[in-house]
């Protein structure tokens, strides 16, 4: 997961200088990252949930969550998907395109 983020920021670094379609393209991929992160995220928060689980494995599960947490806040992946759907979308208002929705949380 840490080695998708590395990917992250530069396909991130590149989408400035992307044609449209390969901007969605690049946009797509990054939400599709981001949004396995916050998955895993959640997984290992239902799995703490779980009384039974030897101290080791919980240890080792909040180490994770940890990690993933802090990594996408660092990253602060969700403003930067968020920078480039606007970007998509003034480029699709600028030529007449129909516009791309944003959603409010990617």
């Amino acid at each position: 997961m840490i080695g998708k983020f590395h990917l992250f920021k530069e396909l991130h670094a590149k989408a400035s200088q992307l044609e449209l379609s390969d901007l969605k393209s690049v946009t797509q991929e990054l939400m599709d990252i981001h949004n396995g992160l916050v998955e895993k995220i959640w997984e290992i928060k239902l799995e703490l949930n779980n009384n039974s689980l030897r101290p080791l494995v919980e240890s080792k599960l909040r180490k994770q969550l940890d990690e993933f947490e802090a990594l996408l806040k660092h990253e602060d992946t969700e403003s930067k998907l968020k920078e480039l759907l606007v970007k998509i979308n003034a480029i699709e208002v600028d030529r007449g395109i129909p516009q791309t929705p944003t959603p409010s949380s990617p």
